[in-house]
This record gives structure tokens, C-alpha cells and sequence, in this order.
């Protein structure tokens, strides 16, 4: 059998998951297996979007609230840049005033 992630399982393997599956109220194997690389791929992508707001978070200047910090790491890398340049221009401006 091939899963979405083209594992192979031998038949020791299908008769657990189609006991767990059934254990666990599916209607079938399948369904239950594309529930399981359902959560699998949305954990993935979280982790993912995790690293790239830390890494915004990073190069951004400190002033900047929370929300706006993640609202410029989800923006387009082309985007992102620029809009934290003018961050970091708007920081040194203020800096410079304050001499």
C-alpha cells in the first residue's frame, strides 16, 4: 500500500493501523492515514512559519510591537526587506533627533 508519503507497509503494519483507526472511530484505513499526514504536514508548516517570524524577529528593531513583527515576517522576502529598512531608517532618524 501506498500512503501520500509513498511509504511502504508491509501487511503486520496495515492490520495495526487498521485496528487503531478503527479504535479510533474511522470509517476506514485510508481516511484515518490521511488524517495522521494531515497533522503530520500542519505541524510541519507551523515549525516552519515559527522559524521565519524568529528570524524576522532578529533583525528588526526592538520598538517594533509583536503583531508588527509577525505581520512583516509573513510578507513577501522582497517586502520584508524593504519594510524593515524603513524600520531601521525610522529607528536612526529618531536616535539622531535625540542627540
Amino acid at each position: 500500500m501506498n500512503t501520500m508519503l509513498s511509504v511502504r507497509m508491509d501487511q503486520e503494519m496495515l492490520s495495526r493501523v487498521a485496528v487503531v483507526a478503527k479504535n479510533r472511530g474511522y470509517l476506514t484505513t485510508q481516511e484515518y492515514m490521511r488524517e495522521v499526514v494531515r497533522q503530520d504536514m500542519d505541524s510541519y508548516y507551523r515549525t516552519e512559519l515559527d522559524k521565519i517570524i524568529a528570524s524576522a524577529r532578529k533583525v528588526t528593531p526592538r520598538h517594533m510591537t509583536l503583531a508588527e513583527r509577525n505581520a512583516l515576517a509573513l510578507e513577501s522576502p522582497r517586502r520584508k526587506l524593504t519594510a524593515i529598512e524603513k524600520e531601521l531608517l525610522k529607528g536612526q532618524k529618531t536616535q539622531k533627533a535625540k542627540r
